[in-house]
């Protein structure tokens, strides 16, 4: 009677290109999402700062964006933080107004729309960023 214990060395030499091929494959995959992670950090401090400005927009009143911003207009930013540079396009355009599209309705308030387009070159290899992110303000006059 023979006794079967083990693999032969045919089987251990496919197991082992098995299990090489499905390492190599999965470590593929984390560098890949490395890389895209590295990509994406890149965008948040870009995208950190348009949201806060269309915070500010979005607390504003009507003659606030229209002083700072201009309507119907595009206006031009530069800053620096973290050593970086931002410049940021500030595009406004009233969507809504009462009086304009002929309704009899006093409460003064309108619709604006605001796009910001944020452009800045990202250190090292992540070369040149731009987002552009966008939102519509119901705003009303000061009182």
């Amino acid at each position: 009677m023979k006794c079967s214990k083990g693999l032969t060395l045919s089987e251990l030499v496919v197991t082992i290109a098995i299990a090489g091929f499905l390492i190599i494959s999965t470590a593929g995959f984390f560098a890949k999402g490395l890389v895209v992670f590295k990509k994406n950090q890149a965008l948040i401090p870009g995208y950190s700062l348009g949201e806060q400005q269309l915070e500010k927009m979005r607390r504003a009143t009507y003659d606030v964006i229209k002083n700072d911003y201009g309507l119907n207009n595009t206006s031009n930013f530069s800053f620096v933080q973290n050593n970086i540079t931002y410049h940021m396009e500030v595009t406004t355009r009233v969507i809504y107004k009462p009086h304009l599209n002929g309704l009899n309705i006093s409460d003064g308030k309108s619709l604006i729309k605001v796009k910001l387009n944020i452009s800045w070159e990202a250190i090292k290899e992540q070369g040149k960023r731009n987002i552009t992110i966008g939102t519509y303000i119901y705003t009303e006059r000061n009182p």
